[in-house]
């Protein structure tokens, strides 16, 4: 890569190969809509842990070679998406209020069917909290 045209030109191919939209890689990395348009226009130069993140969420890695190497590398062939291998703080609040809203919820379930339990062992005559006729 020499400009950052065409590194903004391979950000936005792999952005299109994984179907991801410009929403979801911002939410992904943690940045701010107009910082991402700024990087995929390849005109406005940003910090390279910007770079660094977005790559990562598009399954990429940066990658420093001596220039005697570089025309020996080819194009990337497309993977399977990764997953990120460092979460933004707002994945990892995401992961934890999930799990516990998952685990209210269970709990919740549980005691609902402990009640509807009870009062089926409760009523006379019942079968399952149903009565027979």
């Amino acid at each position: 890569m020499k400009s950052l045209l065409e590194l903004a030109g391979l950000l936005r191919s792999q952005l299109k190969a994984q179907g991801m939209s410009q929403r979801a890689l911002c939410a992904r990395a943690g940045l701010a809509r107009r910082t991402l348009e700024n990087m995929l226009s390849g005109r406005v130069d940003y910090k390279v842990s910007t770079l660094i993140s977005v790559l990562d969420r598009l399954g990429m890695e940066l990658v420093v070679v001596p220039k005697e190497a570089a025309p020996g590398l080819a194009d990337p062939v497309p993977q399977a998406q990764a997953q990120a291998a460092v979460k933004t703080r707002l994945q990892a609040a995401r992961e934890a209020l999930q799990a516990r809203l998952d685990a209210e919820h269970d709990s919740r379930a549980v005691s609902s069917a402990r009640a509807a339990l009870q009062e089926g062992a409760a009523a006379p005559g019942s079968v399952a909290g149903k009565k027979k006729s």
